[in-house]
């Protein structure tokens, strides 16, 4: 009888565990759930994945910021007024920006500046690889970056997407969604 109890305690725990990590996973699921419509400047609208929320931590400087720590995904945006900006054009913001962050990076590697649209409003697109950490190989981390850049009626925008670069694959058609998403109203 003893030999039972213990046999049918260790099948209910088994069952209890699997029930509970079955849940676990079904709450990670966003598959179904609808993207979250953001606006930002009153011009600049876009859609983010419902996974990722908004968060202060990321810059001191970038007002409107998302992330999901757990699966490593973070973005800024950013606007520049275009009357005051200092650099002439969006190409030459654009460039001014993907190589500041190089300057950052251990062994960047960008693809070239694309020309995403050209009317009725600019937009630029580069993506860059490189790793963060210290000079230490074993220490570093290889990230990748998504700049967009948009010029608006008042401002030119940046909107920089980042994640682990070995997640890629995972993050590819979520990112790419999300910059398909990018409106100026």
């Amino acid at each position: 009888m003893i030999e039972y109890n213990k046999t049918f305690l260790k099948k209910l725990r088994f069952y209890f565990i699997t029930l509970l990590l079955c849940g676990a996973w079904a709450a990670c699921s966003y598959e179904h759930q609808p993207w979250q419509p953001q606006q930002f400047g009153g011009e600049l609208a876009f859609q983010v994945p419902p996974y990722i929320e908004k968060t202060t931590e990321l810059s001191d400087k970038s007002p409107l910021q998302f992330v999901n720590f757990f699966r490593n995904f973070y973005m800024v945006v950013d606007s520049f007024p275009l009357h005051s900006a200092a650099d002439s054009s969006l190409a030459t913001l654009a460039q001014n920006e993907v190589a500041d962050l190089k300057t950052h990076l251990f062994e960047p590697v960008s693809s070239p500046l694309r020309v995403v649209q050209q009317q009725p409003h600019p937009t630029l697109r580069c993506e860059v690889e490189g790793a963060v950490g210290t000079e230490k190989k074993d220490l570093q981390q290889a990230i990748r970056y998504y700049f967009y850049f948009v010029e608006g009626k008042q401002h030119r925008y940046r909107i920089l997407v980042w994640i682990w670069a070995d997640r890629r694959n995972f993050h590819e058609q979520e990112i790419e969604k999300l910059l398909a998403s990018v409106r100026l109203q």
